[in-house]
């Protein structure tokens, strides 16, 4: 074998290898490609419709609720003894808060005046014996 034979051969096998890792790169484009269309095509679409849907589902379930709410507003009035109900929770929940000693709402409000007050007084003496 002669050093041009030789050397055809090897440009030959080289092209060979080359022809193989060229294949294979552009058979890798071309899944990556169709892989990137039929996400976008159907799993992206998916994606989307069921965010639809949820927000419908959330949307729906909301007004449901909020009529539920509506009506028992409307027949509360109606309903029997509902006055006198309220009543006697309002007696019963005073009376459990006095037995545990909470104070009430005028009682916090009160307690908050005072702790202001006291609050700004102190700020009055550190300003005063600061300087």
């Amino acid at each position: 074998m002669t050093m041009a034979e030789t050397t055809a051969k090897n440009e030959q096998s080289e092209k060979t290898d080359f022809f193989v890792v060229r294949t294979i790169k552009e058979a890798k484009e071309t899944y990556a490609a169709r892989l990137k269309e039929y996400n976008e095509k159907y799993a992206c679409k998916a994606r989307e419709t069921g965010k639809e849907f949820i927000d419908g589902i959330e949307k729906d379930a909301r007004k449901v609720l909020n009529n539920m709410i509506e009506n028992g507003k409307k027949y509360k009035d109606r309903l029997p003894m509902v006055g006198s109900m309220e009543k006697k929770f309002n007696n019963g929940w005073s009376s459990v808060r006095e037995q545990i000693d909470l104070p009430s709402k005028t009682d916090i409000e009160r307690l908050t005046i005072a702790m202001n007050a006291l609050n700004d007084r102190v700020n009055d003496l550190n300003r005063k014996y600061s300087d």
